[in-house]
């Protein structure tokens, strides 16, 4: 994923659950999405927190995930989202238990 770019990927929502997903990494964006995705939930990809931040008020999520890199402060990173959304955080590190993650999101 180029570092700019942003996606979504949705089939037929079910349950009208709109999730933006922060992660830099592709391969675990796509497949974390795609399993999103089958489970009837729209997600909006986004590879870094910057792009997030900018986006958060345009996508008004239910519930954002941030894939954590080691490096990654994760009060920094809520603090900086909690400036735009009350939207509800959930900070994952890899590897990600996708049925765990969309147990958590479905919970919202």
């Amino acid at each position: 994923m180029s570092p700019g770019r942003r996606w979504i990927l949705s089939r037929e929502v079910n349950r009208n659950i709109r999730v933006l997903y922060v992660d830099g990494d592709e391969q675990v964006a796509r497949t974390t999405t795609d399993y999103l995705t089958q489970n009837g939930v729209e997600v909006h990809v986004v590879p870094r927190v910057d792009l997030a931040v900018a986006d958060v008020t345009a996508i008004r999520p239910d519930v954002i995930v941030v894939g954590l890199a080691p490096r990654d402060d994760a009060a920094d990173i809520e603090k900086r989202l909690r400036a735009r959304t009350t939207a509800p955080i959930i900070t994952v590190t890899k590897p990600i238990d996708l049925a765990d993650l969309l147990a958590k999101i479905l919970a919202y």
